[in-house]
């Protein structure tokens, strides 16, 4: 009898081990599609930043002399270059690979230090929206249709004005819904881990 009782709670063992390994692996899906969503995002950045920054570069010449037509190309090229870095920045804080070889709490660490990143990242987005909006549309003017926009700036004030209200609004959409959706997943993911490994689950 005491034979039989052993190889139940044996048996019963295997189970749980089994099913906290399922767990373990449905949890670790989870988070790899969390943080594919959040790379495919930072490529996608990276990408349309080195183009625009080759393009402008090889338009450079149509620029003219205009002070503030300077200007503006600057704060567009410097716009994309520092897309560029935080781009390079994030990618290397959401490595599937990279997580996977690490504890929960140094996910968690991570994952937390990478969302603080992120939130001083959309500030500073929004914050400087109409200086970046202002400053695209006059380089892209006098890109595309050889016009210097601060001529008669007024002109084109409700354009700039419309732009960078969608802007805005699309900027917040995109960190609510890809950046901090995928985030708190991924740390709710953590916390089952967490539970898992307490026994608790």
């Amino acid at each position: 009898m005491k034979q039989l009782w052993n190889k139940m709670d044996a048996g019963i063992d295997k189970q749980q081990a089994i099913n906290t390994e399922l767990v373990k692996q449905l949890v670790k899906d989870r988070n790899n599609r969390s943080l594919s969503s959040i790379s495919w995002m930072e490529y996608l950045g990276i990408a349309v930043a080195v183009v625009v920054m080759m393009v402008f570069i090889s338009l450079l010449p149509r620029l003219g002399d205009s002070p503030l037509l300077i200007v503006s190309y600057i704060i567009s090229m410097l716009i994309m270059v520092l897309t560029l870095i935080t781009g390079i920045y994030k990618l290397r804080h959401i490595s599937p690979d990279d997580y996977s070889k690490r504890t929960v709490v140094e996910m968690s660490e991570r994952i937390e230090k990478l969302r603080l990143f992120i939130a001083k990242e959309k500030i500073a987005a929004l914050v400087s929206g109409p200086v970046m909006i202002a400053a695209f549309t006059a380089v892209v003017y006098k890109f595309v249709h050889d016009v210097n926009i601060f001529t008669n700036i007024t002109a084109y004030l409700p354009r700039i004005i419309a732009g960078t209200i969608a802007y805005v609004i699309l900027a917040a959409l995109l960190y609510k819904q890809v950046y901090f959706r995928n985030i708190n997943e991924i740390k709710s993911n953590l916390d089952e881990l967490s539970q898992l490994k307490k026994g608790i689950v």
